[in-house]
């Protein structure tokens, strides 16, 4: 008899309803094997390259900008790390202020940087705040003291305030004059963030999104796009990121949408948006990443870290989020998240807790890994299957885990990797004990993880719950009992 991994995380809703884990591992379909349509793939652990010496506040990176090296907004200093070496590089010179996350856009020859509320222009050598008057001027005329967001289209820079945007002068992002600015239509809302997507600067507001485009008129470049606009509002600058040619944001109700044109759509479960919302706007972290040809849409909080599968999502006909942590902590250690090069051999880097600059990747299977002032940690993967259709006072007699076999190190710990498992009569308000099976050594592609004589099953089923930390790729393709 099979019994369905749980492809997606949830929560229990109310006490005496189970949840549903999918932690640190993700689904992929299994076209190489119809009798086990989806296969539990482990997600990417990360090493870690450079301690900085303050918090990171923001990584980014654009090919035409410092020599496409990554940008490590740091304390009040933009560190560059150079791919090409695996080396920190020559900082920016010049500081930045404050100790916020940033914001960072680029021209083809300049940055367009927001720290502390403050505008700020890099050469790719150095960076300054803003030196022309007009923008205080329009901060003074708005009646607010700080700038909120910073984006590019058409070479220009287009920043926000208050309830206005505005708008610099072309290929100079240190120019604007004190009438360079606009005022949403739709709404007197106080604007968000601006964010470009192709041919668009969407105005995201705190109850509307307003796209505007570009006319051709130097003194008048924006137009707003009357038909688009959309009664919805976003809930912090922080909750947008873009991937898959669109924009994932958290809306002021913190459910997680997808922006397409004159709609939405919610791509988040109600529980994922009190979670959200448990912790404000001020304390989430919006990123991306892709692998083996997924498109992963991460939400950090303080409490757990939860991705959206674009791939696995659209597969299934569902939405399929897992959940990220290190085993250690509630959380996630990564907070922001920059791709750089071709899709082909692309590397995926990050700012992380307690001043780490990482890099994720499959190769990697711990967290910190390479760290020289702590041991590697263990990521703990977590998955549940649940059998719920069995006749009352069914006899378990035999359990088995299917999946990649012998898959242990050559040395060391991982050289006999186990799996765990545990199980639930009730719902998941108690657990049995832990019990260990192997994975098999290297080369033991024989073995079987199987558990016998689990008693017998009520109405309300038996929920199975696995775990391995052991430093090893794993892989899991199904759940059978009674065979």
């Amino acid at each position: 008899m099979k019994v369905p991994f749980a492809l997606s995380a949830a929560p229990s809703v109310v006490l005496g309803l189970p949840a549903k884990l999918c932690k640190n591992v993700y689904p992929e379909r299994h076209e190489a094997d119809p009798e086990r349509p989806w296969v539990l793939l482990e997600a990417p652990g990360t090493k870690t390259w450079e301690i900085m010496d303050a918090n990171i506040r923001g990584v980014w990176q654009t090919d035409g900008h410092a020599g496409g090296k990554v940008l490590i907004a740091a304390g009040d200093t933009i560190e560059l790390f150079d791919p090409a070496t695996d080396a920190l590089a020559t900082a920016l010179t010049g500081t930045i202020a404050g100790t916020d996350s940033g914001d960072l856009a680029f021209t083809e020859n300049e940055g367009f940087g927001l720290f502390n509320g403050q505008l700020y222009v890099s050469d790719g050598t150095a960076i300054a705040a803003v030196a022309d008057a007009d923008f205080a001027a329009l901060l003074a005329f708005a009646g607010v003291s700080s700038f909120s967001s910073v984006t590019t289209i058409g070479q220009r820079g287009i920043f926000s305030f208050g309830s206005q945007f505005g708008f610099t002068e072309v290929s100079d992002l240190d120019n604007t004059t004190a009438l360079s600015y606009y005022t949403p239509e739709s709404s007197p809302d106080a604007i968000v963030a601006v964010k470009t997507l192709g041919e668009y600067v969407y105005v995201f507001g705190t109850k509307t999104i307003e796209p505007w485009t570009l006319t051709g008129d130097s003194s008048d470049p924006l137009a707003v796009q009357s038909g688009m606009i959309q009664q919805i509002g976003c809930a912090c600058r922080e909750g947008i990121v873009e991937a898959d040619n669109s924009l994932f944001f958290v809306d002021n109700t913190f459910n997680v949408r997808r922006l397409a044109a004159g709609t939405s759509q919610v791509v988040s479960p109600p529980w994922l948006a009190e979670e959200l919302k448990s912790y404000g706007s001020e304390n989430l972290f919006a990123m991306t990443y892709t692998s083996r040809g997924h498109i992963f849409v991460g939400f950090w909080t303080l409490s757990g870290c939860h991705f959206y599968d674009v791939l696995a999502s659209s597969q299934a006909g569902e939405p399929i989020w897992h959940t990220r942590s290190a085993s250690s902590s509630l959380t996630w250690h990564v907070q922001h998240m920059v791709m750089i090069g071709p899709a082909q051999n692309s590397r995926v880097f990050g700012g992380a807790l307690f001043n780490r600059f990482v890099e994720l990747g499959d190769d990697y299977l711990c967290d910190v890994e390479d760290d020289p002032d702590e041991d590697p940690v263990h990521i703990s993967r977590e998955f549940s299957a649940a059998l719920t259709a069995a006749p009352d006072r069914t006899a378990i007699t035999s359990l088995f885990l299917e999946g990649a076999k012998g898959i242990g190190t050559p040395t060391g710990q991982g050289e006999n990797p186990q799996v765990e498992m545990c199980f639930s009569k009730d719902n998941g308000q108690t657990w049995s004990a832990w019990e260990a099976r192997p994975l098999g050594a290297q080369g033991a592609y024989s073995t079987e993880s199987a558990w016998r004589r689990l008693g017998r099953v009520g109405r309300q089923g038996i929920i199975f719950w696995f775990r391995k930390t052991d430093p090893v790729r794993g892989a899991y393709t199904g759940v059978r009992v009674n065979e």
